[in-house]
């Protein structure tokens, strides 16, 4: 499903500064830092890693990653988003800049992640591009795309026949398989990882929690919130709401050595 109200890059960047002056739409994952923790466990990056998270909104993933690393670093097509990153992080660099025409030269990163992003830009090919031209050799890509075909969106239409909807003005949901076959141009896929509701924990975290739960004597809410864990974890890969691919350039690229090992920011 595609949206098409918005036909360029002015209009979709005037979106994007009203949602985020607004706080509407659903402009991230609604599950804490238990998500962002998902990510960052996957990647496993060091202290001297570099990360740029494209799209990187208010900041969160990006506060989170600075646990791990201090080279953390941000792009966002929106002035209003990357204000509140780099106040919400002072410690990040964040720039506004199109995800499909970074403003960061060849070669600058270890680590790029798109979280929930590539599915709102008018030509997700191009920012493959873009995100290949910055990676550096040997360097990954973590991108996180929505599911059409989960299986709460079959219980939408049963009841209310409304399809999925980040509510935001330009979207698409499509299925693994297009997915799979769009970013694999572009990269080798790893492992493509399964992301749904209540499973961004570890099954033994959530009976933990449970486990606090009842001895505060909430017992059901302790037995719903492991259920719900434990029915989520077990939804297949092509039914399940988002997909994480964990990939890599496919060969060793060639070009100009690098002067500077560092990531060059542009100046505002």
């Amino acid at each position: 499903m595609e949206d098409k109200r918005i036909t360029n890059h002015s209009e979709l960047k005037e979106s994007y500064n009203r949602l985020y002056k607004k706080g509407e739409g659903k402009l991230c994952v609604r599950t804490g830092n238990s998500f962002n923790d998902w990510v960052l466990n996957i990647l496993q990056p060091g202290r001297g890693t570099s990360i740029l998270d494209i799209s990187c909104g208010q900041g969160f993933f990006l506060k989170s990653a600075l646990e791990w690393t201090d080279l953390c670093f941000g792009g966002d097509i929106s002035e209003i988003a990357v204000f509140k990153a780099c106040w919400l992080v002072p410690k990040i660099r964040a720039i506004v800049t199109n995800s499909e025409m970074l403003s960061f030269r060849e070669n600058s990163f270890e680590i790029i992640t798109s979280l929930g992003s590539l599915e709102h830009y008018l030509n997700p090919e191009h920012a493959l591009k873009e995100f290949s031209r910055c990676l550096k050799p040997g360097g990954r890509v973590f991108i996180f795309v929505p599911n059409e075909y989960y299986l709460g969106y079959f219980w939408n239409v049963l009841r209310r026949a409304k399809g999925p909807t980040h509510d935001q003005d330009f979207e698409r949901f499509e299925a693994l398989d297009f997915w799979k076959h769009m970013i694999s141009r572009e990269f080798d896929i790893e492992k493509i990882y399964k992301y749904n509701p209540g499973t961004g924990v570890s099954f033994f975290c959530a009976f933990c929690r449970s486990l606090g739960m009842a001895i505060q004597g909430k017992l059901w809410a302790g037995i719903k919130f492991t259920g719900v864990n434990v029915f989520f974890r077990l939804i297949p890969l092509n039914i399940s709401k988002y997909f994480g691919f964990l990939c890599r350039l496919p060969r060793v690229k060639t070009g100009p050595p690098l002067v500077n090992s560092k990531p060059e920011v542009p100046k505002q």
